[in-house]
């Protein structure tokens, strides 16, 4: 079984018809903090969380090795997700990068969108 890693990507203006995933962060691996968040498949956990699917009605630009490339889809081919940055405050971690990203995330505004790419 491959490893699963999140990397998350924050959108400064939601209201914008096209979101540019420049400002991301990754999580360090840790599967049951990520089967929290969203169904993984990792772990017998119901999630705390419900990820949305991005609008059709955005365009999500993700930058890549090889310039901006509009994204449709995570690399496991699954629709890209996303949830509100206020919804991170139902979930912690013990791992302490993970908990200053939670931290960092309390301090957006609350509909700010967060994408969520699992690689």
């Amino acid at each position: 079984m491959l490893g699963l890693d999140l990397t998350i990507c924050l959108i400064p203006n939601g209201k914008m018809d096209w979101w540019l995933c420049h400002n991301r962060v990754n999580f360090q691996r840790d599967y049951d903090f990520f089967s929290r968040i969203a169904d993984t498949g990792r772990r017998k956990i119901n999630p705390s969380l419900n990820p949305l699917p991005v609008p059709e009605s955005k365009r999500v630009d993700w930058f890549y090795d090889d310039g901006i490339k509009q994204a449709t889809e995570d690399a496991y081919g699954s629709k890209l997700t996303y949830l509100l940055a206020s919804a991170f405050s139902k979930v912690t971690s013990d791992n302490q990068w993970n908990k200053a990203i939670l931290e960092m995330l309390k301090l957006l505004p609350e509909d700010t969108p967060i994408i969520l790419y699992w690689c």
